[in-house]
């Protein structure tokens, strides 16, 4: 995935284009990207599989699904930006993405009666417009002839330390099944427990810490004077033989980045 940072580990070979050295320390900013992501599941002799591809010019991310026959597509807006310190031997990568349907939640809604009771209203539609802002931090190397320079072909290896991401979420409400909107004041949804008022936000942050063991690499297949292109990938697979199961992932991601 585009966003998915310095996960992976690289299998694809370079461009054939003349290249020169260049000094990696410094922020990079993603300017453009593609990726390709197969996702399958199987239980006996029954296979589930979803394909994601992902283009990026920049500052939209474009993302079709294809599942059961059924393909989505959604857009969205997208900043990424790698941060390489020389001296430290450390890296910051930061992403803010902006996703207008980043989930879409249907349930029962009720209001009160003069008596306090809550009485059953009708389905919901909702819809989670997110804004998530994740900062990565780490370890990187850079293999090659050039030394603590890149040049085509060299390898920048990461070993992540920190993920965190903050996130907003905004809710629009429907009638499920039409277009009518629904005002959130004096409504409510049961949680299991009690009934809640409709939200109309919510945010939140997520944490990851610790040293990965397995370092991920990015592969220069083409530098030109403050710009570097580079590919990754990750692949992985699950079993579990006393259930029949079985699930697999692959992905392939390209990214242009251009030097501040």
């Amino acid at each position: 995935m585009l966003i998915a940072g310095v996960a992976g580990a690289v299998t694809l070979s370079g461009c054939n284009k003349t290249v020169t050295n260049g000094k990696l320390d410094g922020t990079w900013n993603v300017t453009s990207g593609a990726s390709s992501t197969m996702n399958s599941w199987t239980q006996g002799s029954v296979t589930t599989a979803t394909e994601t591809s992902e283009t990026f010019d920049g500052s939209i991310l474009s993302t079709t699904t294809t599942s059961n026959g059924i393909t989505e597509t959604v857009q969205s807006s997208m900043t990424v930006e790698v941060t390489f310190n020389k001296k430290t031997g450390e890296y910051d990568m930061k992403s803010v993405l902006t996703d207008p349907e980043y989930d879409v939640n249907y349930q029962s809604y009720y209001e009160k009666d003069v008596n306090g009771n809550y009485v059953y209203v009708d389905y919901y539609e909702r819809t989670t417009n997110r804004v998530a802002t994740t900062n990565q931090t780490g370890y990187f190397t850079v293999s090659g002839n050039a030394g603590d320079e890149i040049e085509k072909n060299s390898q920048i290896v990461f070993q992540e330390r920190t993920d965190m991401t903050d996130f907003i979420d905004s809710y629009t409400y429907v009638i499920s099944g039409t277009s009518t909107s629904i005002t959130t004041t004096g409504y409510y949804y049961y949680d299991g427990t009690d009934y809640i008022p409709l939200p109309t936000s919510e945010s939140g942050t997520s944490t990851n810490t610790g040293v990965m063991s397995a370092g991920s690499i990015w592969n220069v297949t083409e530098l030109k004077k403050g710009v570097m292109n580079v590919e990754y990938s990750d692949e992985s697979t699950t079993t579990n033989s006393a259930t029949d199961w079985s699930s697999s992932y692959l992905n392939t991601t390209s990214w242009e980045l251009t030097q501040e």
